[in-house]
């Protein structure tokens, strides 16, 4: 009978632990990082916003020159604002149009993405009142009397008594808010042209912004 051998014990493995300097260097590196990629982040939704916005324009723009073809050659008499002239609010008008358009959401395309967001004009985040202010004045019930490309229809929804840190689109000294012609291409106008066509504290009819976006 062959004896039974006991294998001597096997020594145990201990299991290497972080010291606190290395726990130290690790939190200092996930830090940097972070401090690298949030600014990056940041700027990447902001251009997301920007672009969004641009292309949300645009359609509302080609879907108010639809709604024209069937109002006899005339814009359509919306308001976009309780206060403003007109008989059709901009959704309840361009609804059916922008639900024609493969993909396009209506309840989003008639906001800005970046306007939503402004915490110093939370109103805008009321879906009653579309982002984008319609051109009541020269626009509606008419006809363009000049050039398409001279013909301002929508632009992103502000005032000039803002301030251009609660503009939409890159705010500070690139401040800029989107225009859109009844041609269908979107324009940028930045802060300071805007604000030089208009004066403080009025609405844009009371200074030039709509005579220089629609002229006579």
């Amino acid at each position: 009978m062959q004896p039974n051998i006991v294998s001597p014990a096997q020594p145990r493995k201990t299991q290497a632990a972080f010291t606190l300097i290395e726990l130290l260097v690790v939190i200092a590196i996930i830090a940097v990082l972070a401090g690298i990629a949030m600014p990056v982040f940041s700027y990447m939704t902001r251009r997301s916003d920007e672009v969004t916005c641009a292309s949300n324009i645009r359609q509302v723009t080609v879907a108010t020159m639809l709604a024209a073809q069937d109002n006899y050659g005339n814009y359509p008499p919306l308001h976009g604002f309780s206060w403003e002239t007109g008989s059709v609010w901009i959704a309840d008008c361009l609804n059916p149009y922008l639900g024609a358009i493969k993909g396009v959401s209506p309840a989003k395309v008639i906001h800005c993405p970046a306007a939503q967001k402004n915490s110093k004009q939370v109103w805008l985040q009321d879906q009653q009142y579309p982002g984008y202010k319609y051109n009541v004045r020269y626009a509606q019930n008419k006809q363009p009397l000049v050039t398409a490309t001279n013909a301002m229809l929508y632009f992103d929804t502000t005032w000039p008594d803002w301030s251009q840190d609660v503009l939409a689109h890159s705010p500070g000294s690139g401040a800029y808010l989107h225009v859109s012609y009844a041609d269908g291409h979107v324009a940028v106008m930045n802060y300071k042209d805007y604000i030089a066509a208009n004066t403080a504290g009025s609405d844009e009819w009371n200074g030039d912004f709509f005579k220089l976006g629609w002229l006579k």
